[in-house]
């Protein structure tokens, strides 16, 4: 088994790819969508939340639905669901709300057929933001999972 170093970034406004470098013929490919993922690649969705909510809004389950489907087709990637907040409360606040968006996605994907020891969680706050959270827009954009497929 071998480390992948690449994060599928679910935020639902965008459905863009960036190719972060050459792939090798090795590479094993995902789809997502119509969309290839590979090892090198990042995918920008937004999976979005309400200001102080764990659960995801409405619009974001089609794309945790893609991510099941990806999952149950590929058992063996080790996924972690990186949990975010934007910059609205407190920081020891947005930690433990960050881990609670993670821990709810979480249980979403292995009530739909995920198994449980494929995935893991971590909350990160405010920290790492994608936008400026001093806008309204911007802290929506933060308001954020991410998944990163930490073993293959």
């Amino acid at each position: 088994m071998r480390n992948l170093s690449f994060k599928i970034i679910l935020l639902i406004l965008a459905s863009l790819i960036i190719p972060i470098s050459s792939q090798s013929e090795e590479s094993k490919v995902y789809k997502l969508r119509d969309i290839l993922v590979t090892d090198e690649m990042v995918v920008t969705e937004y999976v979005q939340f309400d200001t102080g909510k764990i659960n995801p809004n409405t619009h974001s389950y089609s794309i945790l639905d893609d991510i099941i489907q990806i999952c149950i087709e590929h058992p063996e990637l080790k996924i972690r669901i990186d949990g975010y907040t934007d910059s609205v409360g407190s920081e020891t606040y947005n930690l433990k709300l960050s881990k609670e968006r993670a821990d709810y996605v979480m249980k979403y994907l292995i009530s739909k057929g995920v198994p449980a020891e494929q995935l893991t969680t971590k909350g990160f706050g405010e920290s790492d933001p994608i936008a400026d959270n001093s806008t309204n827009e911007g802290r929506a954009k933060n308001r954020r999972v991410e998944f990163t497929v930490i073993s293959q």
